[in-house]
């Protein structure tokens, strides 16, 4: 409620007025020398995460103050309504993917039917399992893409749905596969920081690579090749073409020349075609 300079004034329209303001669609996302922006971040949707600079307000949320503010106090929800209300609007900010949604809210609820915050690998792999049909040893292999340690969280798993897509039921086995898949490939490192892969690389030898998750738009640059040539490093995106796990032609990276543009269904196959024409 941008137009309310404090606490104060929001409470006089509201509560002794009786003003009812409409609930924005979406807040500016103002920087604060005081916030950790990587913290803050971790916790509010999309919007903000992918660079456009506005938090988008939950359904839950507006459904939630709207039915607050009830003229008729009988009809405005109990207080433990509003605590289900509210895990379920931080759900939506902390995973932008309604199946991931629909994935957490069904099997990691606590005793009083709150929904947990983190669930023990173990839990998470083993539920991942019986919804996908996926070997549960398969499964296991994504433990450093999916946790910290033995804890999963909702900012591991949405990161992880950004980067790969969704990967909750049998259909999306294919993502779980490729996933797999990279966890076995010695020169995917995962998600560190070009700072880390640029001392990692220096004073290795000529072409040496290797492929990193990328934070800053995962949805259409989710990976970036950091690479060792002629005595720099260098660094080139992987561009999302889509999240379909059945289409061909899934990730892209601009090669120059006549070939233009190398596509591949699998982050795997596009490196190996890279490997081919020699232009990793």
């Amino acid at each position: 409620f941008a137009q309310y300079m404090d606490v104060s004034s929001f409470y006089e329209d509201v509560v002794e007025k009786g003003v009812r303001p409409a609930i924005p669609a979406y807040t500016p996302l103002v920087s604060a020398p005081h916030v950790d922006t990587a913290s803050f971040l971790a916790g509010v949707p999309h919007a903000a995460r992918e660079g456009r600079g506005m938090i988008a307000t939950p359904d839950t949320l507006v459904r939630t103050i709207t039915r607050c503010w009830d003229a008729d106090p009988a009809k405005r929800p109990k207080m433990r309504d509003v605590h289900v209300a509210l895990e379920n609007a931080l759900l939506e900010c902390q995973l932008g993917s309604a199946a991931a949604r629909e994935f957490w809210r069904k099997h990691f609820t606590g005793d009083e039917g709150s929904l947990l915050e983190e669930v023990p690998w173990y839990t998470f792999s083993t539920q991942l399992a019986l919804d996908t049909g996926a070997p549960l040893f398969s499964i296991r292999k994504l433990q450093p893409l999916l946790a910290a340690g033995e804890t999963v969280t909702r900012a591991l798993v949405d990161s992880a749905v950004r980067w790969f897509g969704d990967f909750f039921t049998p259909a999306q086995e294919p993502v779980i596969e490729e996933m797999c898949d990279l966890a076995d490939s010695d020169w995917f490192c995962g998600d560190i920081s070009k700072d880390l892969a640029d001392r990692w690389l220096t004073d290795r030898d000529n072409l040496v690579f290797l492929v990193r998750t990328s934070n800053t738009a995962p949805v259409h640059a989710p990976f970036t090749i950091s690479k060792r040539r002629n005595g720099k490093n260098l660094h080139r995106r992987v561009q999302r073409l889509t999240y379909d796990p059945a289409a061909d032609a899934r990730y892209a990276v601009e090669v120059g020349g006549e070939r233009g543009t190398i596509t591949a269904r699998t982050l795997p196959q596009l490196i190996a075609a890279l490997r081919e024409i020699k232009n990793i």
